[in-house]
């Protein structure tokens, strides 16, 4: 499997996941994204992390707006997921991640990666 790919597979979709995610997993802010999330004992695939992306329609009204940013993060995290697997320390578990983007004005791409890769970083210790 290449490094440097994300798969429909990777992709956290169920809503009994999310939900678990949201009352179970940790938060924190690494600006301008707020992450979610929680380490699991079991490995459901041979997948090590599942990964969604949300950005709130109450910020951006306008859909190409709000995809944009979702594209941005989907791509950050697509560069950064090998360095992210290296670092993760789950021999026998997954983990599920949910990234939700707070700020109220679009960011360039830089500044997003940059925050993520912290945060992708903070997460595998």
């Amino acid at each position: 499997m290449h490094c440097n790919t994300f798969l429909p597979k990777e992709r956290l979709k169920h809503k009994k996941d999310i939900n678990r995610l949201f009352a179970d997993g940790q938060s924190k802010v690494f600006f301008p994204l707020l992450v979610y999330w929680l380490a699991l004992d079991h490995q459901r695939t041979q997948i090590k992390a599942q990964f969604a992306v949300s950005v709130p329609k109450s910020k951006f009204k306008s859909a190409v707006k709000r995809n944009l940013l979702k594209r941005r993060i989907r791509e950050a995290y697509r560069l950064s997921k090998a360095d992210f697997y290296q670092g993760l320390n789950l021999p026998a578990g997954s983990m599920l991640l949910m990234v939700i983007y707070i700020h109220d004005d679009l960011l360039d791409y830089h500044t997003i990666r940059t925050a993520l890769q912290k945060a992708l970083a903070f997460i595998a210790k």
